[in-house]
């Protein structure tokens, strides 16, 4: 997963989650504090994927969106019905696409649109 935090007018940061393994009970209660600012980090993570999204077919905004919530290769897999190598080779026309040469970099474009968008006052 990843948002973007913004403190006052001007101060804006980026984070990202990935997990291997299950929250622990107080991790959860404390995700569940952060839970309105995760998701308004979320809703402008999606304004990013749709003005990316409009270069993309409809299965690379799938990945792209999966990919900047911290999703493995195998968990996007999983999650579209198909095989780890088919995301691998997606990834690869994505990145190609976006102009971009790893899933780091793809991360940091959704989320220096993200920090862009917010100082130019286009954030909620």
């Amino acid at each position: 997963m990843c948002c973007v935090l913004r403190v006052g007018e001007r101060s804006t940061s980026a984070l990202s989650l990935s997990r291997t393994h299950p929250f622990s009970t107080a991790e959860l209660r404390l995700l569940d504090q952060l839970q309105p600012v995760l998701q308004l980090g979320d809703e402008r993570q999606v304004e990013v994927g749709e003005t990316i999204g409009a270069r993309l077919s409809p299965r690379e905004r799938q990945i792209f969106e999966y990919l900047v919530r911290g999703f493995r290769n195998e968990d996007i897999a999983r999650a579209l019905g198909t095989s780890p190598a088919t995301v691998r080779n997606q990834l690869v026309r994505l990145y190609r696409k976006t102009g971009v040469g790893t899933r780091l970099e793809l991360v940091g474009l959704a989320t220096s649109r993200l920090l862009s968008n917010a100082a130019a006052g286009g954030g909620r």
